[in-house]
């Protein structure tokens, strides 16, 4: 997003994420992960469901907590 607002100048007026956790796709598996948090099961394997926040999240939280300002 940053490289075409600032190389293209694409003008961005809003961000709408899918999901702040990682959620099945629509085809009901784990395979792609949209969230800014990372969630530790597999499509059959539920394992501990651990959150482990992304890069993105940290990201995000820059984003939110300057209201924009530092990309």
């Amino acid at each position: 997003m940053k490289a075409a607002m600032f190389e293209d100048g694409a003008e961005v007026m809003g961000y709408l994420g899918w999901g702040l956790i990682d959620i099945l796709s629509s085809q009901g598996d784990m395979r792609k992960r949209y969230g800014v948090v990372y969630v530790n099961r597999e499509n059959h394997d539920l394992k501990d469901l651990k959150r482990v926040p992304k890069k993105s999240y940290v990201w995000l939280k820059q984003v939110i907590h300057t209201n924009g300002r530092d990309m």
